[in-house]
């Protein structure tokens, strides 16, 4: 298993980088690949090319992202480029996500282990970007992305999801602008 940690956004909400913004000492991109290789035999981070800072972090791989049409697109290159791989995936801008949750999905996919997708599900909205893909998740996600779905919403449904059905949790809110940092002060 392959663990994806995707940084390619373009932050236009934040007004810089995510996941090069620090949190207790360390980047968001870089905690992020810190919790994904405790479970994956190696750590990729998407980027765009125009993305400066990233070739700078200590023991960071880098997958460049040369289309740049969102995470569905990046997940569907990466596919190409390492079918015979499960994907952990984890978003940069969730600078709250624990050990346990990360735990948690892979054990949904031990107890399950013939689904696509591997998810949380908090109060009815689902999190595709702290996920487990499977091999037939990603080539069916590839298959949706050359048809022109780029987005979660469309693809999904197409997808057999584990759903892991939890309250809302503030591990699980995107920090997208500096309002939001507050939640980072606050916890």
């Amino acid at each position: 298993m392959i663990g994806i940690v995707l940084s390619g956004g373009h932050s236009h909400r934040m007004g810089q980088d995510k996941g090069l913004m620090i949190h207790e000492g360390i980047t968001w991109c870089e905690r992020a690949a810190v919790l994904l290789a405790d479970f994956c035999d190696s750590v990729l981070v998407s980027v765009r090319e125009d993305q400066p800072g990233y070739a700078t972090l200590p023991g960071i791989k880098l997958l460049i992202d040369r289309k740049a049409s969102g995470p569905a697109t990046a997940l569907a290159q990466i596919h190409r480029l390492h079918p015979k791989e499960d994907l952990l995936v984890l978003a940069s801008d969730m600078p709250l996500i624990q050990k346990q949750t990360l735990q948690s999905l892979l054990e949904a996919r031990q107890d399950e282990p013939n689904m696509d997708v591997y998810m949380y599900e908090t109060d009815g909205h689902l999190q595709p970007l702290c996920s487990v893909y499977a091999q037939t998740g990603l080539a069916l996600l590839a298959n949706a992305v050359l048809r022109g779905r780029l987005s979660f919403k469309d693809i999904l449904p197409e997808l057999g999801l584990h759903r892991i059905l939890i309250p809302a949790s503030p591990e699980f809110f995107p920090i997208n602008s500096p309002g939001d940092l507050r939640l980072l002060r606050d916890l």
